[in-house]
């Protein structure tokens, strides 16, 4: 603050920039043995957004698994206000300060989902951020793996209960454990008797 009178002191109370509204702040001028007040108003306006903050800023689940977008948020607070409540749908009429989560996704369905959260504080500052969730893909399910029982004479495979895999001689024993589809890959042909 300045003075527009040579060599006078200016002193006031400090101004609370907490809350919003009009505030009027009394200065006090002394030059001298004199001593003046002046009034003077002002208005404190809330011009700051609320800020929206992620626990995990992309998040990704696994195919068919489940996700709430309201558990992924860390907070949502306005500089002025605080902490914004979470609320299903944007209030009709402006009160307390809020914030909303649109979007939806499909778990049996891989790829990205959008959400947009919006917030607005009692001021009627608006902040908005995307969120992207991934559904990954579907597992390929896996081939079920045997012990097989190999001759190597005969190029032949037994499931190890075979009474024809069981008469192959020691020296042309060999065991495997795996799928079906990678013994025949090493050139065996599936035993006629028990099919494995």
């Amino acid at each position: 603050v300045t003075c527009s009178i040579s060599g006078a002191k200016v002193s006031a109370k400090k101004l609370s920039l907490v809350a919003t509204g009009k505030k009027k702040v009394t200065y006090t001028v002394t030059k001298g043995n004199s001593t003046r007040k002046v009034d003077v108003s002002f208005t404190v306006r809330d011009t700051k957004s609320p800020k929206i903050s992620y626990i995990v800023v992309d998040p990704s689940i696994e195919f068919g698994g489940s996700f709430d977008p309201y558990d992924n948020i860390e907070y949502v607070r306005d500089p002025v206000d605080g902490d914004l409540e979470a609320r299903s749908s944007e209030p009709s009429e402006p009160g307390d300060g809020w914030y909303t989560i649109e979007g939806s996704y499909n778990a049996n369905a891989a790829g990205k989902y959008y959400y947009t959260v919006t917030a607005c504080d009692r001021n009627g500052n608006r902040a908005t951020r995307q969120l992207c969730l991934t559904v990954q893909p579907e597992p390929t399910p896996s081939a079920p793996t045997y012990d097989y029982l190999l001759n190597t004479s005969t190029r032949k495979f037994h499931y190890l209960s075979c009474s024809y895999g069981q008469r192959t001689y020691d020296k042309n024993r060999r065991y495997f454990t795996g799928t079906r589809d990678e013994v025949i890959a090493m050139g065996y042909s599936p035993c006629q008797k028990c099919w494995p």
